[in-house]
């Protein structure tokens, strides 16, 4: 997918929040705050993906607030949540009560 096809979804993109762009047929990342690790800040980003089922398969999760809450929920409804490690768990709770 070429830049010019990349489309955004969803969120606004303010400074210092998380945004949905569509890198190809539903796949979105989604650039979250920074969260510090023994005092080095680390970017955080998370990837949805539409399964053929229209559920959302989620792949570390970020920071959850209602903004990306909302953007989400119109992509479909969330079906699996992935933290692949221990440093990728920090918003996994906020996203199992939703």
């Amino acid at each position: 997918m070429s830049d010019s096809d990349r489309e955004e979804s969803g969120l606004e993109g303010e400074k210092g929040r998380a945004r949905l762009v569509a890198v190809d047929r539903d796949i979105w990342l989604v650039e979250g705050p920074s969260v510090a690790f023994l005092t080095i800040p680390y970017p955080t980003r998370m990837t949805i993906v539409r399964l053929s089922n229209g559920r959302l398969w989620i792949w570390s999760p970020i920071e959850l607030d209602s903004e990306l809450e909302k953007a989400v929920n119109e992509l479909g409804s969330v079906e699996y949540l992935v933290s692949p490690n221990k440093l990728h768990h920090l918003s996994l709770g906020q996203w199992a009560t939703t």
